[in-house]
């Protein structure tokens, strides 16, 4: 075996990571080290052929191959322990998939053409979807497990020109000669036109509906690099700023700076200030993962902590809540604990069990009710063969699923011993939209336009309504009950303003991801403080 150092490179400022690699005498990567550390083993046959993956928290993946080298089974630590794989594969004799076996022996078969192209899929509750190809291997036809169908077409560049849904209703589409799609018809007949720059930065958009109304729905300027340099759609209108590798430093809302960004020198984010003016500073360990959220140079909003193997092993957040995690040999969450770290102070402590397809089968344990009583809980779950919930079981209580052979659910009951307390029954059009749902004796139906949106449901005499643009999104909802909400979307496709009963709320966004939340005079009023997932909502004062 031989061993050296492959790369060495720097994480953070002032904060340095190396990584090495060795092979063996055949070129495969055996060992992987960071940090000192080994973070991963591979082992390999005569053929070098993998046979075995084992990260750094012990975890291990394992694999076994037919006499024509074709791999047929991956095993767990878990799967192994009951004395199966997690996964097993069966071919023909040109070694093309003819099933997949998981690992609690529901089987899925696949039937190939010459091309090995997939013809047909049987599911393991029995469905069956079949496809069709033209003459340059394009899917131009495919029909679900309930025998509905939809159609494509393609042009001489294999560009899909037209698609045909379930209920016969077209959407087309047209391209330049470079490849860029210039022309949308949808199928509920309103055109969207985009012309693009000379480096094929979409620069307009503008949508005409089935009545000739025309509307400018967007516009965009790029700077010399590229990137995006202005927006303008729906009354908002953005400008930015970048560094040379174009990561953003300054974002603009209609003249006023509402976002900075600092970075390390890696290009990790350092820091980021939205318009309440206080800044969230970004921490890493030398492993290049986010170490603690802080407030200021020593406030520690969250922290975090993991495994060897970079799993997820304790948050700590200012507050001094500890959510903790266990893993099991399969790496699913086997222990999930939050409190203060004292057994006065625990708010909850959970084990789970799953199946060798890694869904949750049970959780014990305890949680803190109402009253700041401990509460046992006892949870168990089963699955159908198409790994759906089925059945959710409290100590006696719990719901039963039924689903269609595309996975729609039929049915749901809740019981209580071997009584039936509810029923809830669906029913579905071609398109597998929910038309129908009856629930105590009452009656809910909806109904969707053609491009499948929601534009209305009723109940007991009471009426909901949707309402959409010309990009088919969402801007008008009344409720059953009578509040209605009108949505407004920005440049950058995302909902930046709300209405709702006379009150106005604006988003600012950052990587698609809420940052502030502003009132009708565009004052900052909450804050989404962002480390892994959400961390906090709080005042903007």
């Amino acid at each position: 075996m031989c061993s050296f150092p492959r790369r060495n490179c720097k994480a953070l400022d002032l904060q340095y990571s190396s990584a090495l690699y060795s092979y063996d005498i055949h070129g495969n990567l055996t060992r992987s080290r960071e940090n000192g550390k080994i973070t991963e083993r591979n082992e390999y046959d005569r053929k070098n052929r993998i046979v075995g993956n084992t990260d750094a928290d012990g975890i291990e993946i394992r694999c076994r191959y037919g006499i024509q080298d074709e791999q047929r089974q991956i095993l767990t630590a878990g799967s192994r322990k009951q004395g199966r794989a997690a996964q097993t594969l069966s071919y023909d004799a040109r070694g093309m998939v003819t099933a997949a076996q998981d690992g609690c022996g529901n089987r899925t078969g696949y039937t190939m053409d010459g091309w090995g192209r997939v013809l047909s899929v049987e599911t393991a509750e029995g469905g069956r979807e079949e496809y069709a190809y033209d003459c340059a291997g394009n899917v131009i036809k495919s029909t679900d497990a309930n025998g509905n169908t939809i159609r494509y077409a393609y042009n001489s560049m294999g560009k899909v020109c037209s698609i045909t849904d379930q209920s016969g209703n077209t959407e087309t589409f047209r391209y330049d000669k470079e490849g860029r799609e210039i022309q949308h018809t949808d199928r509920n007949g309103t055109v969207t036109e985009t012309k693009y720059n000379v480096y094929g930065k979409p620069v307009l958009q503008v949508c005409t509906d089935n009545k000739g109304n025309r509307q400018i729905m967007g516009t965009w300027e790029y700077d010399s690099f590229g990137q995006l340099k202005k927006s303008v759609s729906g009354g908002f209108c953005y400008t930015y700023e970048y560094r040379p590798d174009g990561k953003l430093l300054n974002k603009w809302s209609s003249g006023r700076k509402v976002l900075s960004c600092t970075y390390y020198r890696d290009g990790s984010l350092k820091s980021q200030t939205d318009m309440s003016g206080k800044p969230l500073y970004y921490e890493y360990d030398g492993n290049g993962r986010l170490k603690c959220l802080k407030e200021d140079t020593d406030a520690i909003l969250t922290e975090y902590r993991y495994t060897a193997a970079g799993r997820i092993k304790e948050i700590i957040t200012k507050s001094g809540i500890r959510t903790s995690y266990a893993y099991d040999e399969d790496g699913n969450i086997s222990r999930l604990t939050i409190g203060d770290g004292t057994a006065e102070g625990l708010l909850y402590d959970a084990f789970m069990l799953y199946d060798l397809n890694g869904n949750r089968t049970g959780k014990t344990g305890s949680r803190l009710d109402v009253g700041r009583k401990q509460a046992e809980m006892a949870v168990s779950y089963r699955y159908d063969s198409m790994n759906r919930l089925t059945n959710e079981d409290r100590n006696g209580t719990g719901e039963r699923y039924a689903y269609d052979l595309c996975g729609n659910r039929l049915l749901k009951e809740q019981y209580s011993g071997s009584f039936v307390d509810a029923t809830e029954g669906y029913r579905y059009n071609e398109r597998n939209e929910l038309t129908e749902r009856v629930k105590a004796g009452s009656l809910t139906t909806y109904r969707y336009d053609k491009n499948g949106s929601i534009i209305s449901e009723e109940e007991e005499g009471r009426r909901s309504e949707y309402r959409y643009d010309l990009l088919n999104r969402q801007i008008y909802v009344k409720t059953l009950e009578g509040k209605e909400q009108e949505n407004f979307y920005d440049g950058e496709n995302l909902r930046a303003g709300v209405t709702e009963n006379g009150k106005k709320t604006t988003f600012l966004y950052h990587n698609s991801e809420i940052l502030t939340e502003f009132d009708g005079e565009s004052a900052p009023v909450r804050r989404h403080i962002r480390g892994i997932g959400l961390s906090y909502v709080v005042s903007a004062d």
